[in-house]
């Protein structure tokens, strides 16, 4: 893709290292957790130790600072993988203590290919179509995910399928296309329609995702026969109308608070993402999940009005909603995580969301864990002004 230009009127490549202010820190509660699991022996007996192995991509790793430090987990070095404190098999690491034996094997940057076909190389904050660049790229390859996989594993939970659909790379063309003509009709759907010389259509990479879907969940299968194997869905990104709830725009074009939401991707164009990206792109996890025996973690029904342009997002923006000058690139915020890991618990333990046995219990708002507190944003760092209500 071309790099673009003047992309949000100010330097975009500050150091993504830096920890952002952890706003809405959505946790699990420690104590509870791992009161509750020891004080049930039948629990205990049958649970202890799960080895899980946690296998996906930006989603699952965490990625963005919003979700906390970075964790090499033994690597002598960054892998540029962007695993991440708070993402939700780091919570579950934590929250879980003896109850699981853990492999976290996610990596920003994954595509379902890279966890049983091809080694990745991962690309840190490396994104030049965003006009980002990461000093430290590029970095060696990494082992493919499945090798955290063996015929000893119980669980593997993988959440994968977005970077195999290109979708970073759709909401760049997308937020191009709107800046080019304003928040006006859906140029971006317009452009994915039937595909491009070279570039598949929408429908084309949905087919791609799903034959490719099945394929790695047959090889987690043979790998370790026998595994619960648990696919896990992505949450609410956009909301049920754009128009009703995100603003518009830039540093130099519109309103600047667009940036904590879609930037200039016409409204539009988000309510398309929404019918016809991501809800398919679901429902072919969910479709694969069913015909090679996985269970289907769906997030995004318990995400819903959570969704990047609400007040009580959980997914962030463009850029940070705790951090302004954080970039984000539309990733789970800490109490997206905190959802994640709160269905995705559950599955661990051999449930599934909804169900009794060994549902976690939740932490609400105020929930004091590990210093932060859900429901009490951080102030901002002098000097930077808290950015203004958005509507």
């Amino acid at each position: 893709m071309t790099r673009p230009t003047h992309l949000f009127a100010r330097p975009l490549a500050r150091p993504l290292a830096r920890l952002a202010a952890l706003g809405s820190a959505a946790l699990l509660a420690l104590g509870a957790v791992a009161s509750h699991a020891v004080a049930d022996p039948g629990l205990r007996r049958a649970h202890v130790p799960i080895r899980w192995a946690a296998l996906g991509d930006s989603y699952t790793a965490g990625a963005i600072p919003a979700t906390g430090a970075r964790v090499p987990l033994g690597a002598p070095d960054e892998d540029g993988c962007l695993r991440r404190q708070y993402s939700y098999p780091e919570i579950l690491r934590e929250r879980l203590g003896p109850l699981v034996d853990l492999h976290n094997a996610s990596c920003g940057g994954a595509t379902i290919a890279n966890v049983a076909e091809t080694r990745q190389l991962p690309i840190g904050t490396h994104v030049p179509q965003w006009g980002l660049e990461d000093p430290d790229y590029p970095y060696p390859p990494v082992p493919l995910q499945l090798a955290a996989v063996s015929p000893g594993t119980g669980v593997v939970t993988v959440g994968i399928g977005g970077n195999t659909l290109a979708f970073v790379d759709i909401l760049g063309t997308c937020y191009r296309l709107g800046l080019a003509g304003g928040n006006t009709g859906h140029p971006c759907r317009d452009h994915y329609a039937s595909g491009l010389p070279g570039e598949p259509g929408i429908r084309e990479r949905l087919a791609t995702v799903a034959a490719e879907y099945g394929r790695m969940l047959d090889r987690i299968h043979r790998k370790a026969p026998g595994a619960r194997v648990v696919s896990v869905g992505y949450p609410a990104i956009f909301p049920e109308s754009a128009a009703a709830s995100c603003t518009w725009g830039s540093a130099g074009t519109g309103d600047a608070r667009g940036l904590l939401d879609f930037g200039t991707i016409t409204f539009q164009d988000l309510d398309w993402l929404r019918h016809d990206v991501l809800e398919p792109l679901n429902a072919v996890v969910a479709e694969q999940s069913a015909r090679h025996r996985a269970a289907f973690v769906d997030l995004y029904r318990s995400s819903r009005g959570h969704d990047v342009c609400s007040p009580d997002r959980w997914v962030d923006g463009l850029l940070s909603s705790p951090d302004p000058d954080a970039i984000a690139l539309v990733h789970p915020n800490a109490d997206g995580q905190r959802n994640a890991a709160a269905q995705v618990g559950t599955a661990v333990l051999g449930g599934l969301p909804g169900s009794a046995a060994g549902t976690l219990p939740e932490a609400g708002p105020g929930t004091p864990v590990a210093g932060l507190t859900r429901s009490s944003p951080p102030s901002a760092p002098p000097g930077r002004p808290v950015p203004a209500p958005r509507r």
